[in-house]
């Protein structure tokens, strides 16, 4: 789906947005493979650092009792566990790849459906009818977009439903292994494993809150479009639309959190006890308003007063 409907709903709106699109995610394939080299490559250099001042250790320490420290079967042990390694991290790293892939183009996608909205106002030679016809065509396409994204929403959440409390796990893994180099005699390469573990987890983060941006600017575009100028029954067929808008625009985890990092960090209570107040009321604030938002475009094409 994300071959198919949404590239060809961004390259309907510009071929530049796809082109950028294409940019970001060979970007985001060289930072992913980059982490998962570095951090193995730790592993390898104090092997090798060791194995030359000789002194022979493994690349991990749970493999201690397995590896044979004579010649040759410690270097052709040392060779063969350097590339399980590789090969089970770029294993790992297909399933992060595929959701920043599919959220780029989702996140782009959505940018392309609000400049649907985004329409030349009256032009001098054109009469009302037209003008009208172009707002319900401009309007007609938004509505079918958003159904494709919000259909593609749904497959996005719960194939990640699970795989996205990895990142939450994370952060108890790292946090333990933390207090065990600090309070025990642990070598400091272990901490090498923080480094794939945090970019995982504002990964998911950063695009958790990304949705919800998103979905906080459909509803805008939606505000600022110039309905007052459209026939009246134009109006009311796509009412349902703007109903729909209630719907939670977000990715929840399978335990229930959302996909962002407020939501991620209010996993834990003592966190969340440290979050400002104002950076809570902003966050309430933003929600009434969207609410809102939608409150008033329901009224308006209903032909209620508020």
């Amino acid at each position: 789906m994300a071959k198919t409907t949404l590239l060809d709903m961004i390259k309907s709106d510009s071929n530049e947005k796809l082109e950028e699109l294409f940019a970001k995610i060979k970007l985001a394939v060289k930072i992913l493979f980059g982490t998962i080299f570095w951090s193995i490559s730790v592993y390898f250099m104090v092997a090798m650092w060791n194995y030359a001042q000789g002194t022979r250790v493994t690349l991990s320490k749970t493999t201690t009792i397995l590896m044979p420290m004579t010649s040759p079967y410690y270097e052709l042990g040392l060779a063969i566990h350097t590339v399980f390694l590789f090969e089970m991290a770029f294993t790992y790293c297909v399933i992060d790849l595929w959701f920043v892939v599919l959220m780029f183009s989702f996140c782009t996608a959505i940018d392309s459906t609000i400049n649907r909205l985004k329409i030349e106002g009256k032009r001098p030679d054109e009469t009302d009818e037209q003008y009208m016809d172009r707002l319900n065509d401009a309007l007609r396409i938004f509505y079918q977009n958003h159904s494709k994204i919000m259909e593609f929403l749904y497959i996005l959440s719960e194939t990640y439903k699970w795989p996205s409390i990895i990142p939450i796990l994370g952060i108890l893994l790292a946090f333990c292994l933390i207090l065990l180099c600090m309070s025990v005699e642990v070598h400091w390469m272990f901490l090498s494993n923080l480094i794939p573990t945090t970019t995982e987890l504002f990964a998911y983060n950063w695009f958790g809150d990304q949705v919800k941006d998103k979905g906080t600017a459909l509803i805008l575009a939606l505000s600022e479009f110039d309905w007052p100028n459209m026939r009246t029954k134009d109006k009311k067929n796509y009412l349902i639309m703007v109903s729909y808008m209630n719907k939670e625009f977000k990715i929840k985890t399978a335990l229930g959190y959302d996909l962002s990092l407020v939501t991620m960090s209010s996993s834990n209570t003592e966190i969340q006890a440290n979050i400002p107040y104002d950076f809570k009321g902003t966050i309430i604030q933003k929600q009434y308003q969207m609410e809102l938002v939608i409150w008033k475009l329901e009224c308006m094409l209903s032909g209620s007063n508020y």
